[in-house]
């Protein structure tokens, strides 16, 4: 029940309850965004699970283009790169202190987290070190070992945004409304 004593109340709540208009867009913005987060999370780990890459680099690989309550439609965009994923990308050093981040050398090939390119090597170049593959008995044609999460990446990010989007957007924009409720209406 609501008890407002004296003028001077009522108008000071007043000007409380004229402003809480302004909070609903960014109740659904961040909403929205959270949504968003969500659905990376998941895309990242169904992601490194499928193709058994690092997480660091795939995180990297996974974009999130967040809602602005200052425009007047409140969406955000989540975007995956689909390009192959080159075991060149990776640091790489012949001695390696932490194994899941580095390729390194193993037995006659080269392991990259917990994939492994047989027959592969590390090559020194100009700037820096790289994995190689020679794909016949001479010394070239030279072949860069690579990991194609194009497809694995793009189909996780549909079926997250659909499948995760919706009920975490429900629940999390009840929420924030009720933390912008909370929060204007003290003393109520």
């Amino acid at each position: 029940m609501l008890k407002v004593s004296g003028f001077g109340a009522l108008e000071r709540y007043g000007k409380r309850l004229a402003t809480l208009p302004k909070q609903w867009p960014k109740a659904q913005a961040s909403a929205v965004n959270k949504a968003a987060a969500e659905v990376k999370k998941k895309t990242k780990a169904e992601t490194v699970a499928r193709t058994r890459l690092p997480a660091g680099p795939v995180g990297r690989r996974i974009w999130v283009k967040r809602a602005d309550a200052r425009k007047p439609t409140q969406w955000a965009r989540v975007t995956a790169g689909q390009n192959k994923f080159s075991a060149s990308y990776m640091k790489v050093k012949k001695k390696v202190r932490t194994k899941d981040l580095m390729a390194r050398r193993v037995g006659k090939g080269v392991k990259l987290g917990r994939r492994s390119f047989p027959g592969a090597w590390i090559g020194k170049g100009k700037h820096r070190q790289f994995v190689g593959k020679r794909t016949g008995k001479s010394a070239y044609p030279i072949v860069y070992p690579h990991v194609n999460i194009g497809p694995i990446i793009g189909k996780s990010v549909k079926r997250n945004g659909v499948k995760i989007g919706g009920k975490v957007m429900e629940s999390e924009l009840g929420k924030q409304v009720e933390k912008r409720l909370r929060k204007h209406m003290v003393g109520f």
